[in-house]
């Protein structure tokens, strides 16, 4: 026998009489949506509201739109879930199966394992002075704010296996795995006598426990236990279920693979739906009136107990009209399938033949040879209606059908389209208005046999089909299609209307009504909506940016509410708000709050006697009963659930969090949480001080914030739904602390720039008059007739010149590559190496400019030669990253200060070594550069440059084939200075040669004659 599974929910009533009407809104959510598995064996809202779903799968958390999921991964200690709770500080604990509980606060898990095997039914009491104890074996663990602990209170001869606690009363129940019960006293535990031995299951919400008795003659049984009294509550045999005393709150059960509901403070029964399996007598506490979560063995299941009911396709399919009878009798008329009729407790096909042999009769007398089969006698079309005389008449395909005390009439043009496609009630002249293709009639109910055809055959209108039709409060008939027109039936004169107020093109009209006000509305395809102004005789057009696809019906829920259908659900307007400022939406319900139609159908509503709106729609048929809707909404609650990609607590906030490494930047993922949600969320932020205008809306949950200065700043979030004149939030607050590096300011870049521009200047500033002063010098030895030796001294004093532009671009291309690639913090470190480098080349520059003193007067010291040489190959490195590694190395027996050289008389050769040699060279392998310097005596000094490149040869055959063909001028200048220096008295030598296994080698020899 199936167990029977109590949902503790105890929300809305039923009764003696099980109700076999209408089902109850149901909605799944299963892996697809993201649950983490289908098979849910626990579930928790918290005080926050969001919905904790415990899986075989692991953990879900569902903020009514979106799942997200842990596991073992983020750190369970097991993937199975078998009970959740919220302690008093609003840490959630996780009961993972014979393993232990984990602690979550919204960022980490803290797990809590247990020695012993845990049983599959212990779990996790909360107490009223906040202390957490759970059934262990035998023992009564409590937890002491750091690990579970022996209860010093409570031992069992036998394993406990479930704890019972009633808050208001603060009364402690065990129940051993003998099913003997237990009480905590004054005089400590006490046996109870009246619930051992009997009980099958039990589970406790709202301050009573609610027990299920071991089956006895196929006799089920419930009682309701508040602590001193056991009260009888609900009997369940196979042939009756019956409610014997009412219960205080909404009860939840299952049977015969049926769920069952029954409604607080009432006797009656109703099934909620079938094939759901419920897994098990599941503790949940009441949180709505409205709403019901159920566990199932497929999937979370949301129920929507008030408001709504619908009939499943399988039992009324494809239902395009409703009417009622004088008896209350409902008719659906479905398209191409036979009519329906419901007492109110039963669904029964109506016999086609009924009908179709009163079509087939009434061709036959008017000559129509296209006979109706069964099929064709089915194709019901919009809007049947019941007159003042209870006649019910029927749209279809052969004309209106009348049925009138169980029998059949049918009534039809006797020329051109036969087709009725909608109606509408004449109450002043007892009349039916129908539409066709392109030609109205009114038929007379007293005398039906008149046809009146009402179409102006040159009108527009009347070029296609007619879609719908509505009489004014005057009796003036309105008719929408291709385009609106008023039919005024005293002086048979048309008025069209094709353009409203405001410009916008009526056509494509679905639908015309009038509310109970006497106002007309109209509505088309495109989900343009529009009100008639008869004072200024034209249609105002409403809601602009409302709806973006077609309004499918209006109609009047009561004096203050309109009902919008629409692909995305049925919206409420109150007619207050809309009076007032033109807008005034307040609700919509969908399949995320009740209304599961896809799709509503065109004209699909009607009001029944009892003020009740049935809903046609492309699947299923609903019933909105006003009296049971709730138009307010819930504000949600907004929440951060991670910053910068890091999971942010949801308590114990810190109330400044400083940004991670230095970090200026960093995107927050934003969490909206409610159970009514019938659109998708939207977000917006604004940060106080920075940006103090709220941000436009999105629904993207991550907000990306960019480039904030240092300091501490506050962030503020909130959220809404969709555009809805009602929705609103909470707004959450952040307060966040930014320490980031000057080259992370928000104009870091741009006064980089500036200063990279402003630092070429200068240098340029420098060359050229640098180069200025080398021109009069030459002047000024030419105008005073020097001796030949000096004029070949200020020679080389201009090749020297042409040098120095030529080895500050080389720097200065280094550098820019280092900036124009964002290498922010590099570039700022090594503005101040340029500066020293600038530095000691300007003094080696001066040094040769200057035309006073001995030639060798304007050497320089090795050691800044070489300094220099450092220098320009760090900055290729830059440009290079990882492409070559170098070495210097000197002679141990050499004195760097006190050897001399004339200056850039290497850096050339370097310069070669590395662009022709090493980077030519594939970029996996990484170049070597090698440079020594070898003292052969006081006077002469050898300095050897050699790299691993691709040697000369094939530098040659490669710089050939390249389209930008550069040409090193470094080199060339070296050996004519070189050539002058030695007319003046040095002795220098360069020679270059392959390397043995492979690159270049080369030799300068720097000595005196």
């Amino acid at each position: 026998m199936k167990k029977i599974f109590l949902l503790i929910y105890l929300y809305l009533i039923f009764g003696g009489n099980i109700s076999l009407a209408q089902d109850f809104p149901l909605w799944k959510y299963t892996p697809q949506d993201g649950l983490a598995q289908s098979q849910v064996l626990s579930y928790l809202k918290d005080s926050r509201g969001i919905i904790w779903v415990g899986t075989y799968g692991g953990l879900s958390r569902f903020d009514g739109e979106h799942f997200t999921n842990y596991t073992v991964k983020d750190g369970l200690l097991g993937s199975t879930v078998t009970h959740i709770l919220e302690d008093s500080k609003g840490y959630i604990w996780v009961l993972c199966r014979e393993l232990g509980f984990v602690r979550f606060d919204g960022k980490k898990f803290e797990q809590f394992p247990l020695d012993e095997t845990a049983q599959y039914w212990s779990k996790l009491i909360l107490l009223k002075n906040g202390e957490l104890i759970v059934s262990w074996g035998k023992e009564v663990l409590r937890f002491n704010g750091k690990s579970f602990e022996k209860h010093p209170r409570y031992k069992f001869s036998n394993p406990i296996g479930s704890i019972f606690y009633l808050k208001e009363s603060n009364q402690l129940f065990f129940e051993d795995v003998n099913q003997n019960f237990f009480q905590e006293t004054s005089k400590g535990i006490v046996p109870v006598k009246d619930l051992s031995g009997w009980v099958f299951q039990a589970i406790t919400f709202n301050d009573v426990i609610v027990f299920e008795s071991k089956p006895i003659n196929e006799m089920i049984r419930y009682f309701i236990f508040d602590g001193y009294s056991l009260k009888p509550f609900l009997k369940i045999s196979p042939k009756q279920k019956e409610v014997i005393n009412t219960f205080k709150n909404d009860f939840i059960f299952s049977n015969d693979g049926k769920v069952y509901l029954i409604k607080a403070e009432s006797k009656k029964i109703d099934i909620v739906g079938d094939n759901l399996v419920l897994l098990d007598i599941i503790d949940q506490k009441s949180d709505s009136k409205k709403l019901a979560w159920l566990p199932t063995e497929k999937g979370l299941v949301r129920l929507t107990k008030r408001g709504f009911r619908q009939f499943s396709e399988s039992q009324v399919p494809n239902c395009w009209g409703v009417v009622q009878d004088k008896d209350k009798q409902f008719y659906f008329s479905n398209y191409s399938l036979s009519l329906q009729k419901y007492d109110g407790k039963k669904i029964e096909k109506v016999p086609n033949e009924l009908y179709r042999n009163v079509i087939n009769r009434t061709f036959l007398q008017s000559n129509i040879k296209d006979l109706a089969d069964q099929k064709s006698s089915n194709f019901w079309y919009f809007k049947p209606i019941r007159s003042s005389n209870n006649d019910l008449w029927f749209p279809s395909t052969h004309g209106m059908l009348r049925l009138r005390d169980d029998k059949w009439t049918l009534f039809t043009s006797p020329t051109g389209h036969r087709l009725v496609f909608s109606q509408a009630y004449d109450t002043l002249r007892g009349k039916i208005i129908g539409t066709s293709i392109g030609k109205v009639f009114s038929l007379n109910i007293a005398k039906p046999n008149q046809f009146e055809f009402l179409q102006d055959t040159n009108a527009i209108l009347f070029k296609g089909l007619i879609l719908c039709a509505a009489v004014s409060p005057k009796g003036e008939y309105w008719l929408g299609g291709k385009c609106i027109g008023r039919y005024n039936p005293e002086t048979k004169r048309y008025r069209y209307y094709k353009y409203a107020a405001d410009g916008s093109k009526l056509r494509k009209m679905l639908g015309l009504t009038y509310d109970w006000e006497k106002r007309l509305w109209a509505y088309d395809f495109t989900g343009g909506v529009y009100v008639y102004n008869e004072k200024k005789d034209s249609f105002d057009r409403v809601f602009k940016s409302y709806f973006n696809t077609a309004v499918s019906f209006v109609e009047q829920i009561d004096h203050r509410h309109l009902a919008f259908g629409n692909s995305t659900g049925i919206h409420i307007l109150d007619l207050s708000i809309f009076k007032k400022n033109g807008n005034g939406f307040v609700q919509v319900f969908n399949h995320h709050n009740g209304y599961n139609g896809i799709e509503p159908n065109q004209l699909g509503s009607y009001r029944d006697f009892d003020g009740n709106i049935w809903i046609t729609s492309g699947t299923i048929l609903s019933k909105m009963i006003p009296s049971e809707l709730d138009y307010s909404l819930q504000p949600l609650k907004i929440h951060v659930l991670a910053i910068g990609g890091e999971r942010y607590p949801f308590i114990k906030q810190t109330q400044v969090y400083e940004l991670p490494n230095q970090q200026n930047s960093t995107t927050f993922t934003l969490e909206s949480i409610g159970d009514n949600k019938p659109f998708r969320s939207q977000y917006s932020f604004r940060i106080k001080g920075f940006i103090n205008e709220w941000s436009e809306w999105q629904e993207q949950n991550k907000i990306m914030v960019n480039n904030l200065p240092n300091g501490e700043h506050i962030i503020e979030f909130r959220t809404r739904m969709g555009n809805l004149s009602t929705s609103s939030s909470s707004v959450m607050a952040i307060n966040i602390r930014v320490n980031a590096p000057f080259y992370k300011y928000p104009d870091f870049y741009k006064y980089a720039t500036i200063t990279f521009f402003l630092l070429m200047v200068v240098i340029l500033i420098i060359a050229i008059r640098s180069i200025r002063l080398s021109r009069k010098l030459v002047s000024q030895s030419q105008k005073i007739g020097e001796q030949e030796h000096k004029v070949r001294f200020l020679q080389v004093q201009t090749i020297q010149a042409q040098m120095n532009p030529h080895f500050t671009f080389n720097v200065l291309g280094t550098l820019q590559h280092l900036i124009l690639n964002n290498e922010t913090q590099k570039a700022s470190e090594n503005l101040l190496k340029l500066s020293t480098l600038i530095r000691n080349y300007l003094e080696a520059s001066l040094l040769t400019d200057n035309k006073n003193g001995s030639l060798f007067s304007h050497e320089i010291q090795l050691s800044r030669e070489v300094e220099l040489l450092k220098m320009y190959i760090e900055f290729e490195q830059l440009q290079y990253v990882d492409r070559f590694e170098y070495e210097i190395s000197l002679d141990g027996k050499l004195n760097t200060e006190n050897y001399r050289v004339p200056p850039l008389i290497l850096q050339p050769f370097v310069e070669n070594a590395i662009k022709h040699g090493l980077l030519y060279k594939s970029p996996s392998e990484k170049g070597m550069l090698l440079i020594r310097f070898i003292s052969l005596n006081e006077d002469t000094l050898i300095c050897t440059i050699e790299d691993n490149g691709v040697g000369r040869t094939e530098a040659n055959r490669i710089q050939t084939r390249s389209l930008k063909k550069y040409k090193s001028r470094g080199t060339e200048l070296v050996k004519r200075r070189v050539d002058i220096l030695n007319e003046m008295g040095y002795d220098i030598t360069i020679t270059v040669d392959d390397g043995i296994t492979g690159g270049t080698v080369v030799t300068i020899q720097i000595g005196y004659k």
